[in-house]
Formats: structure tokens, C-alpha cells, sequence
């Protein structure tokens, strides 16, 4: 409920609307009567006849389309009565292909025909076929089976759609100051400060970014290093993005490489949730209007209703990295028909029919070097069906040419990708080339609840470089720097994620093993993990072991997690030990918790022991405040002692100023609530409206319908809202903007007599000398008026007007003459 209503609608209205009969026409109110046997009292001279309407004529207005509960967008409708009486639309083919309908799988005849328009029934009269209009909230509500469905994810939107937000610059930071005292034979003093800035400027779906950092210690000057500037646009018609600047390519085939150019490339964002990542098509058939259940490892993943006839699933979002798909279609007598869909995901594999690419060129921008060639890197990915990925790449410049071919398969013993990578490099006119292979799998055994990821490398010979190897080999090679560059071998890494029965905890393995050419020695390391609870202690076993030339390195630690408090107030208290090759290393025990009941503000303090003897104490802090994150910590230990302060957030400025948050994102929502001071923004902690009457929402997620609500509660008690939530569809890198419209209301109650001395008629509307409706009478003669600032009321009688004056005497009672 609005606080513009908190006492009309409170003492008026809602007796009002509980005095509504209904007309009853489908299934939302189109026609009202008011009804007075509700009202206490004789009901004499009462009319309300100015309440017995239609909600809305028939015309044209703008309403927010929604089919099977998914916003389609806002469009200017023709509001026109319909056969049946009600208010509703006349659909075009064109107008349901907006919708998200398949209009040639509605009525193929009818389809063809671009300038015929009927209701939807007459496109196709199935009982599953609805659509309600809404006049109360100018909504039309549509109701399709999946199979006329066009294939999008839950908050998905059509380009047109999408906000190319304000002009706007967006700031976020991170800083941190750090001051250390070491004592005894090596005594010194460090101190440094380091401030990382990445800022955005957008205008009308361009985006000029830069991000960079100061770094500052007391042994060094201030050094400004940018890591990336350029400018962007979002190109809607070909979901892609292109780059000019300095900027670094994709690294899911090639190397990552800096360079000052330009680049072109797929923006996975703009397609639907799950089209970029790869999940299988389900293809089945329904022999009635049949419910369609995926789950993975038994939970419900996915639940749909078709129609009679074939059907096909392409919008699962993609959970995880595997786990076969268990499809179950229940007809509707009941019965069950089931059957299952291999599911194994890897980087390498696309959704059948999606498409990834990137172009990138220009001169190398690496740290170090020298001499830097002009780059070309391309690469393209193509999910030719569930099964069959297929993916292609090169990197050329001068000295340096890779090329790449490669597969990725989902099968029922998981998913595999696989690809083959030669590489030429040329120096003293003399060439070296060879070959990489790279395999990749990856497998959840739901039988055992085991997550199996294996990938490995082999290099033909010592004269296989990749893309980063050969610039700085080269680079050296042409200032005849002695080059030691050592080139790598053989690769193999290992991940087991298990989840034991319940009530034994879970299992973690990770495991490197490398080695380069010329060189006799393996690098290994790996290291375990287990997890468990007992009760509210949770405790983490961990052992690590790094092969170092011809010994082993090997740390074994033990941490426990115990909560205590309220919810509200919750502290946690943790210990842990420290073991070196057998040997003690330290222990250390803490108490953590937060300071009041929305966590914003966190604290920490804990003491450790370590080998000889040495002892330390830590304190750290931090408050989350609507404008910024600031932190503090100290420690002081044996011949040290060291404290630090930080912060971090983002600002906008705008067109209206400048506005702070605690949070950071590359695309956000200005919120505008004047004289709104105060009040929360639901999901975005510890976020206000500020004393300018704006607050930033930085949960927004581009190219997706996002609803922005405001809480009033923490606003002035007179403050009214139109609305409290609005929608926003955001370009990526962008400021859109939303404005709640706002109010100060002073509510006032008068007693009112006629000039007989009588109570005025309950109903009436009451209005100011520029015929705006200021106020409204109840029962009992009570009049309430909602504009401070009129200095009259005039009262809209059956049969004349009368009016009084609100003037600032304490005397509430007035005769309206």
C-alpha cells in the first residue's frame, strides 16, 4: 500500500472498494456498480452514481504485454469491445510474433496474411488458448502452450526494448593503505597505498571505459599503471560488441593477449539465459496436453506444458558442468512416459544452432616488451547439434603463425573436448613449428555423486610455442637478451568434487603435473580436502603437498567453525592448526560477528601462536555505510605492529549530481525519489535515498527485465509515492534511470456541517479553487484533506457546492456554506 493512500484509502477508499459489485465479464472486473447496502446508516441522499463506470473506454493505450507471466515488452494497443463484451485486442501476425507467439504454429492460414487481425480465438479457439486485459493495470495477460512458445529464458526481452540508459559516468574504487613496523636487526619501516579506479563513461549505448591503478610505497614514487581503455558499442542486430582501445582478446582457445586495436565479438549476454552456455535440445512427444518434468540428480530443474504432437525444449538453463537430463512426460490420463537426455558440459561446447566468435587485431600492448608486432586473432565455436560441437581459431603476426581445430562432444560417458594446435615461429630466418594436443573431460556420476574433471597438454617438441611464449622469445631474440625460456611438456590437471552419504561430509582433490622441454624435472603438487559438521561445528581437514626438485613440501591444517548468538546477531568462533612436514607451524583461534541486525557493521579479533614461541594479536572491522564500504584493521606481533584502512564503492555523476553506493557494477539503475530521504532499496543492503533524492541499484543484469522497487519505510512520515517499483530492460555498461513520482502530503481532518447544521453527504469529492481534487468526505461528516497547502475547500454537493476555509486554527470543526 502507497503512503500517498496511508489515510484516504485507509478510512475512505477501502470502505469504498469493499462496496463494489462486480459486472461480472471473464474474469476481471471491465464494469462497476456500487453497491450501498454496505454503508452503515440511512443511505439517504447519497449518490455515487459518478463511481458506476467501465474501468476505460475503448481506445488506444499503452499496455505492458505479458505471455505465459513473461513481460514481452510495453506497447500502444487499440482497445476495442470484443464479441463476448469484454475489453481485449485484435491480434496481427506481426503482433504475436512480438508477444513471443509463433504465429505460422497458431494458424499457418492465418499467418499468411499480413494484414489480417482477429481476436485470439479466431487464430486458434483451444481451451489452453486465453488472454485477459487487465484495464485496472493496463496488462494483457496471454496464456499459450509451449509448443506456440517462441524459444526465450524467464527475463529475456526483445532488442527494441532495451534501455540505452542517460548520460552518465561511472566511478568504482577500491583503495587500501597499509602501514607495517618491523623491529629488531632488520628493522624497517613499509608503507604503500594502492587505488584502483575503473571508470565508465556511457551516452546513448556507448561506453568509454578505462581501468588502471595508483600504486604508491615508501621506497617508490606514485605509479599510475591502465590496464584497459576503450571504447565500446553494443551492436543489438548482430548480438555482438565491438572494441577500439586497449584491451585484451578471449582466452577460452588462444592465449589472452593485450592489444591497442579493435575487436569484434559475440555478447553471450544479449542472448537469452542458457543460449551461450551449453545445455542438450529435449525432443519428445506428447500424446495429450502432457506436463514435461527435467530433473538433474533428482531435483526439478525444468517443468512445462505442451500440447498433442512433437515438442522440443531449447531454453534449460544449463546447471552446472553435467548430470544427465531425466525427462518425464505425464500425459493427461496420467500415465508416464520417460526418458533420458546425456548431459556433460565443457568450455568447448555450445548450445546446437548458437554461434561464438571474436576478431581481433592490433599492435601488442604486453608489459616489457619491446618489440611489438601488429596481431590478428580470430576464433569461432559452432553447437552443430547435441552432440557435436565444432570450434576453429588462429593467431598470426610476423614471426608467429597458430592455428587450431577442435571438437567438443557430448556423450553418455561425459563430455569431451579435443583439439589440435600448430604453431610456426620465426627468428634468424630460421623456422621452428610444432603441434599441441589438448584434451578436456568432464563427468558427473550421479550414481556416486562424483564430479570427474580431467584436462591435459602435450607439446610434439621444445619448438611448439603459444602465443605468449613466442612474443617474448622473439622479443628477446631481437635484443639478444640470452634467452633460458623453457617451453612446457606435458600438462595434466585433476579435480574430484564427492559428496559422501549423508552425515560424512564431502571430498576435494586437486592435482597439477607439469614438466618442460630440456628439462628432466616433474613438478607435482595436490592437495585434499574434507568437509564436515557435527551439530553447529563445522571442521575442514586440508593436506597439501608441492614436489619441489627432489623433495616435498607437505602442510597439513585443521579448522573449526562453531556459531553463536541470534540470528540477528549471530558470532562465530574458529580455531585452526597449522602442520609443516610433521612439525607444528601455528594455531590460532578468533571470534567474529556483526554489530547490529542488518550486518552492516562486521568486527574480528584473534590471537595466534607460532613456532619459537612468537605470538600475535589481529583486530579488523568493517561498516558498510550507504555510500561506501570503509575497513580498519591492526596487528602486532613479536619485533612488529602493523595497521591499514580501506574503502571501496562507486559513485555516478549525472545529470542531477553525484551520487554514492557501497556497491560496484559495470551496469546500473539511477534511482530519483525527491524528498524521499531515507528510504531502502529491497536488495541492495544498506542502500537510501540521499538528501538529493537519489540512490543507485546495482543489481541489474543488461539486456534482461529488471523490476526497481523502493521501500518509503525510513522516509518522512508525509512523503507519498505514485509507485513504489518500476521496470527497466538495460543496455550492458549503462545508467538507465528510474523516477518514482513523490509528494508532501499533510493530511488533514476537519468536522463539517452544512449550513443546517447537518453532516455532509459521505462521498463527495472535495476540490480546490482550481477544480483539483484536494480531498474527500467520509462518514460522519469527517472531511479529509490531503494538500497542505490549500487554503480552500470547495465541496462538490448532489444538487449545489459549498465551501469552507482551512485556515491554521486549532478548531477542526467548519461549516461549509
Amino acid at each position: 500500500m502507497l503512503k500517498s493512500e496511508k489515510l484516504k484509502t485507509k478510512i475512505f477508499l477501502f470502505t469504498l472498494f469493499a462496496c463494489f459489485t462486480r459486472s461480472a465479464i471473464a474474469d476481471i472486473p471491465q464494469d462497476y456498480e456500487f453497491n450501498k447496502g454496505f454503508l452503515a446508516g440511512s443511505t439517504d441522499n447519497i449518490d455515487l452514481k459518478r463511481f458506476n463506470k467501465a474501468s476505460i473506454d475503448e481506445g488506444i493505450y499503452s499496455v505492458d504485454v505479458y505471455t505465459n507471466d513473461q513481460w514481452r515488452g510495453r506497447y500502444d494497443l487499440n482497445i476495442t469491445r470484443q464479441q463476448s463484451g469484454v475489453l481485449g485486442v485484435c491480434y496481427t501476425a506481426k503482433m504475436l510474433n512480438d508477444f513471443g507467439i509463433n504465429a505460422r504454429e497458431l494458424n499457418s492460414k492465418l499467418s499468411s496474411d499480413p494484414s489480417f487481425c482477429g481476436e485470439l480465438s479466431t487464430w486458434n479457439n483451444s481451451d489452453n488458448i486465453k488472454d485477459v486485459f487487465e484495464p485496472s493495470s493496463l496488462k494483457l495477460l496471454i496464456s499459450m502452450p509451449q509448443i506456440y512458445v517462441l524459444s526465450h529464458s524467464a527475463g529475456y526481452v526483445p532488442a527494441e526494448f532495451w534501455d540505452t540508459g542517460i548520460p552518465a559516468i561511472n566511478v568504482s574504487y577500491i583503495s587500501n593503505y597499509y602501514d607495517s613496523h618491523y623491529s629488531g636487526n632488520n628493522a624497517q619501516d613499509t608503507k604503500s597505498f594502492y587505488l584502483n579506479l575503473d571508470s565508465g563513461v556511457s551516452f546513448n549505448g556507448w561506453l568509454l571505459k578505462n581501468s588502471g591503478n595508483f600504486i604508491w610505497q615508501n621506497t617508490d614514487k606514485l605509479k599510475w599503471d591502465s590496464n584497459q581503455t576503450y571504447v565500446q558499442r553494443s551492436i543489438a542486430s548482430i548480438r555482438s560488441n565491438f572494441v577500439l582501445g586497449q584491451f585484451y582478446t578471449e582466452s577460452s582457445l588462444f592465449d589472452s593477449v593485450k592489444l591497442k586495436g579493435a575487436k569484434l565479438s559475440t555478447n553471450d549476454n544479449m542472448y537469452p539465459d542458457g543460449m551461450s552456455s551449453y545445455a542438450p535440445d529435449i525432443n519428445g512427444l506428447a500424446m495429450s496436453n502432457a506436463l514435461v518434468t527435467v530433473r538433474q540428480n533428482g531435483n526439478i530443474i525444468y517443468q512445462t506444458s505442451v500440447s498433442p504432437g512433437p515438442f522440443s525444449i531449447k531454453d534449460i538453463s544449463s546447471i552446472g558442468f553435467g548430470g544427465d537430463l531425466d525427462v518425464t512426460v505425464k500425459e493427461a490420463d496420467g500415465s508416464e512416459n520417460k526418458f533420458v537426455v546425456p548431459y556433460a558440459s565443457i568450455s568447448q561446447l555450445s548450445r546446437p544452432g548458437f554461434t561464438h566468435y571474436q576478431v581481433a587485431i592490433g599492435k601488442a600492448d604486453m608489459e616489457n616488451l619491446i618489440n611489438k608486432p601488429n596481431i590478428l586473432q580470430a576464433s569461432i565455436q559452432h553447437g552443430l547439434n547435441n552432440t557435436l560441437t565444432l570450434y576453429s581459431g588462429a593467431t598470426l603476426f610476423n614471426d608467429y603463425q597458430a592455428y587450431l581445430l577442435g571438437t567438443g562432444l557430448n556423450t553418455g560417458i561425459g563430455a569431451l573436448g579435443f583439439d589440435v594446435t600448430y604453431a610456426k615461429t620465426s627468428f634468424d630466418d630460421v623456422s621452428r613449428s610444432g603441434y599441441n594436443y589438448r584434451l578436456s573431460f568432464n563427468q558427473q556420476f550421479t550414481d556416486t555423486n562424483t564430479n570427474l574433471i580431467i584436462s591435459a597438454s602435450h607439446s610434439s617438441s621444445k619448438d611448439y610455442f603459444d602465443t605468449n611464449e613466442a612474443l617474448y622469445f622473439i622479443d628477446d631474440h631481437k635484443r639478444q637478451v640470452k634467452n633460458n625460456l623453457l617451453t612446457r611438456k606435458n600438462v595434466l590437471n585433476m579435480t574430484i568434487n564427492q559428496n559422501l552419504p549423508s552425515g560424512y561430509g564431502s571430498f576435494y582433490l586437486t592435482g597439477q603435473i607439469y614438466n618442460y622441454w630440456g628439462d628432466s624435472k616433474t613438478r607435482k603438487q595436490i592437495q585434499q580436502t574434507y568437509n564436515n559438521h557435527f551439530g553447529n561445528l563445522s571442521y575442514s581437514l586440508t593436506f597439501t603437498r608441492v614436489y619441489s626438485d627432489n623433495s616435498a613440501d607437505n602442510r597439513f591444517s585443521i579448522g573449526f567453525n562453531y556459531p553463536l548468538g541470534t540470528i540477528d546477531r549471530r558470532a562465530t568462533v574458529t580455531s585452526s592448526a597449522l602442520f609443516n612436514n610433521s612439525h607444528f607451524g601455528s594455531t590460532q583461534v578468533g571470534l567474529s560477528g556483526t554489530l547490529d541486525n542488518d550486518g552492516l557493521a562486521t568486527y574480528g579479533v584473534s590471537s595466534s601462536i607460532g613456532t619459537g614461541g612468537n605470538q600475535s594479536v589481529a583486530l579488523n572491522s568493517n561498516y558498510r555505510s550507504s555510500v561506501s564500504n570503509v575497513s580498519a584493521n591492526f596487528s602486532q606481533g613479536n619485533h612488529y605492529r602493523q595497521y591499514g584502512v580501506g574503502a571501496n564503492g562507486s559513485f555516478i555523476i549525472h545529470g542531477g549530481g553525484v551520487t554514492f553506493t557501497p556497491n560496484t557494477s559495470n551496469t546500473m539503475t539511477l534511482i530519483e525519489a525527491k524528498d524521499a530521504k531515507g528510504a531502502t532499496i529491497p536488495g541492495s543492503l544498506g542502500t537510501n535515498i540521499d538528501s538529493n533524492g537519489y540512490a543507485i541499484a546495482s543489481y541489474v543484469r543488461p539486456y534482461r527485465l529488471n523490476t526497481i522497487s523502493i521501500d518509503p519505510k525510513g522516509s518522512n512520515e508525509d512523503v507519498t509515492f505514485g509507485n513504489t517499483s518500476m521496470q527497466v530492460v538495460p543496455y550492458e555498461g549503462t545508467i538507465t534511470k528510474v523516477k518514482f513520482d513523490t509528494k508532501i502530503e499533510k493530511t488533514r481532518v476537519f468536522n463539517v456541517v452544512n449550513n443546517e447544521g447537518k453532516p455532509l453527504v459521505f462521498g463527495q469529492n472535495v476540490v480546490n479553487k482550481n477544480n483539483e481534487s484536494i480531498g474527500v468526505v467520509g462518514q460522519g461528516g469527517q472531511v479529509f484533506i490531503y494538500d497542505d497547502k490549500a487554503t480552500e475547500a470547495i465541496v462538490e454537493g448532489l444538487k449545489e457546492k459549498c465551501s469552507f476555509l482551512l485556515n491554521e486554527s486549532n478548531k477542526n470543526d467548519r461549516v461549509c456554506l
